[in-house]
């Protein structure tokens, strides 16, 4: 899996760091990046005190947060592409590298800032089999009305992934 294949073209905000980052936020324009900020969902005091003083420095302090935080500059990628093939419309990433290491997770939005769902991606085996559960799930709800179907099941270089709709709402505690 290369690196930069959940990268949409523009500019990204990662968090916590450049180096080990578990959110890349895209952030070419404040529509773009408040939404990206949902995808940034902390439980613990710290992250959530993070995530507030990121979208501050954002927001109000531009050229500022250049200097604390991490951005990077990306070109799409041949996954971003294949996407925008299947949904018919142009796509923005931004990117969860999940702790246990089995997925990642995407927003997508398109270019009126409107968030289109979220894509699950595996990245090992236990990753691949949460998929196929996941889905197999989804779609024994979905035909009882009990959840919404997701958008597409498909696959690229051989790895199933599988997009669901956004859904509004608020997480409360874990």
């Amino acid at each position: 899996m290369e690196d930069n294949m959940f990268f949409s073209s523009g500019k990204y905000l990662l968090i916590p760091t450049k180096k080990n980052p578990k959110f890349a936020l895209a952030v070419s324009s404040f529509l773009i990046a408040k939404n990206s900020f949902n995808l940034f969902n902390p439980f613990s005091l710290r992250a959530k005190i993070l995530k507030k003083i990121a979208f501050f420095f954002f927001v109000n302090l531009n050229l500022l947060s250049n200097k604390l935080f991490f951005f990077r500059n990306n070109d799409k990628s041949s996954f971003i592409y294949f996407l925008e093939k299947k949904l018919d419309c142009k796509l923005i990433s931004s990117i969860y590298y999940s702790p246990t290491k089995d997925k990642v997770v995407m927003q997508l939005q398109n270019h009126n800032a409107e968030i289109i769902g979220y894509l699950k991606y595996p990245i090992s085996e236990e990753g691949v089999s949460h998929i196929i559960n996941e889905k197999s799930a989804i779609e024994i709800l979905s035909d009882q009305n009990i959840v919404k179907n997701y958008i597409i099941s498909d696959v690229f270089n051989e790895v199933p992934f599988l997009l669901l709709k956004n859904v509004e709402g608020n997480i409360g505690n874990p």
